[in-house]
């Protein structure tokens, strides 16, 4: 009787998701598009990054938890990334998510960063972002420089530079 249940309490958490669109009824995740993506984004989220530099942003994040260089090169969650800004130490560039709500958890990164002229670039979503860093959730992370994702690192960091600077 118990497991019988349990099974119903299962089932009513199921059809929840599937009534929200969060998990379709083959249980993968639905996707959105990128340009539904950057419509759901902060007003003050410039420059976004586009969809082939969110790719290698992305591609060079899951390089670096699959090397096992997260510890070295990959700093995320506002604490870890505004510690590693106020020491100014290391070189790299800033990934922020331009889907935060409330806007105000981050609205402070991006004036910190351009007073220590480190490049930084929004992506629209925090899940994709969180998932390319293998965490539950996070909102920024600041990526330096490692000999073993070199070319990923500098493909990236060369295109955001090249980002025309937002408008105040």
């Amino acid at each position: 009787m118990a497991r019988d249940s349990t099974m119903e309490v299962d089932e009513k958490n199921t059809s929840a998701l599937d009534k929200t669109g969060d998990v379709t009824n083959n249980g993968e995740e639905s996707q959105m598009t990128y340009e539904e993506l950057v419509s759901l984004c902060a007003p003050i989220a410039q420059p976004m990054a586009s969809r082939r530099l969110t790719k290698q942003i992305y591609k060079l994040l899951r390089k670096i938890q699959a090397g096992g260089l997260r510890k070295d090169c990959c700093f995320f969650g506002t604490k870890a990334v505004m510690k590693t800004l106020r020491q100014n130490t290391k070189k790299g560039f800033l990934v922020i998510a331009g889907d935060v709500s409330p806007i105000d958890l981050i609205s402070h990164i991006p004036v910190f960063a351009e007073e220590k002229d480190i490049p930084y670039v929004y992506v629209p979503s925090q899940d994709d972002l969180a998932a390319a860093v293998a965490t539950n959730a996070t909102m920024c992370v600041f990526v330096v420089d490692h000999e073993a994702v070199a070319k990923y690192y500098n493909a990236c960091l060369e295109e955001i530079k090249s980002m025309p600077a937002p408008v105040s």
